[in-house]
């Protein structure tokens, strides 16, 4: 995995959400910081959110958990508020109307999956969404999710974004990618 000064990184991202077109109104406590994230979650808030959903998140997302926990909504063209550690919930869950939209089966291997992941995002297995951690809830049109189907060898889940303004989903290879995606799109 990356190694990423995610308190450094936040602040930044903060700065530019600030000074961007898209204001984000943070709150008091959120402005002390910086950015509009909370206090880092704790080692026994991050295992005890683990366990009652019986998985171990990925790598930069329990890092992103540790710098933050939750992160409130970035503004348009990004999902809503980052899921704290309580709130943090299995997509079917909350969402299941969702899975029934766009977890279609084009009948893709793992490695057309894979190939098709940069490419188009009409091109993704569906059925990997009725597995998925749903970490946001929808914003503007918008939510992020995990796929632990796919993981990379440093145990990187697929971080997948479904958006009303793009066709099927946008997929990234871990949450660290998606976030500095969205980082870069603040600079253009």
């Amino acid at each position: 995995m990356e190694d990423i000064d995610w308190p450094s990184f936040l602040q930044g991202l903060g700065r530019r959400i600030r000074e961007s077109e898209k204001k984000v109104r943070i709150a008091s406590e959120q402005s002390e910081r910086g950015y509009p994230g909370y206090p880092g979650a704790t080692e026994a808030e991050i295992q005890e959110a683990e366990v009652r959903l019986g998985a171990r998140f990925p790598p930069s997302y329990r890092a992103f958990l540790q710098a933050s926990n939750g992160w409130g909504a970035m503004g348009g063209a990004c999902p809503g508020k980052l899921w704290s550690t309580t709130e943090i919930e299995w997509l079917f869950v909350r969402n299941q109307k969702a899975i029934e939209m766009w977890g279609y089966d084009p009948e893709l291997s793992m490695e057309e999956h894979l190939e098709f992941q940069s490419q188009d995002p009409v091109m993704y297995h569906g059925p990997f969404m009725r597995g998925a951690l749903e970490i946001s809830d929808w914003g503007d049109a918008c939510i992020l999710f995990l796929s632990p189907e796919v993981v990379t060898p440093e145990g990187e889940w697929e971080c997948w974004e479904l958006a009303s303004w793009h066709p099927g989903a946008a997929r990234f290879p871990s949450f660290l990618n998606w976030f500095k995606f969205k980082s870069a799109a603040l600079h253009e």
